[in-house]
């Protein structure tokens, strides 16, 4: 009984522990993946009649899993939405396509438009990109400005005149 709350414990306190880390940013997601990960350590554990020491390795190494599995899918979202981005921004100024795609690995949705054109104070060709990114079934918009600038397209704070 005492072993199994330790554990539970253990599994339970990993995601607030790497949330404080600051190393590096932490998104909720990731949090959940280590916690999930520290959980399936845990049954792990109750199944496997593991000794304290085995049980804490299984803890430790499910919260790692899950939080790797995370980072990953996060990164696959993040390759998505660059190539919907470099779509998006070589449409017409004035077009009224949306570029859409949905990651194969984690099912998430993104969509972008280009909604206006204009020329920035430096002479440079901009584009206004409406997003719209779903994401576990979670909706979020946004809209940013890009300009072609000598190293290619790049956010800015440009506005129309």
């Amino acid at each position: 009984m005492k072993k199994s709350i330790k554990y539970m414990a253990i599994a339970a306190s990993l995601p607030l522990a790497l949330s404080t880390t600051g190393c590096e940013s932490i998104d909720t997601e990731q949090l959940i993946g280590a916690g999930l990960g520290a959980v399936g350590g845990y049954a792990a554990c109750q199944l496997s009649g593991a000794n304290d020491t085995e049980c804490a390795a299984l803890v430790l190494a499910g919260a790692a899993i899950g939080y790797g599995i995370s980072k990953y899918l996060d990164a696959q979202d993040e390759d998505t939405y660059q190539v919907v981005q470099a779509q998006a921004l070589e449409l017409p100024a004035d077009s009224t396509e949306t570029i859409e795609m949905t990651d194969s690995d984690t099912g998430n949705t993104i969509a972008m438009q280009p909604t206006n054109g204009f020329v920035n104070a430096a002479g440079e060709q901009c584009r206004i990109l409406d997003t719209e990114y779903v994401k576990a079934g979670e909706t979020y918009t946004e809209q940013d400005t890009f300009c072609l600038g000598p190293d290619g397209w790049g956010a800015s704070t440009a506005t129309p005149a």
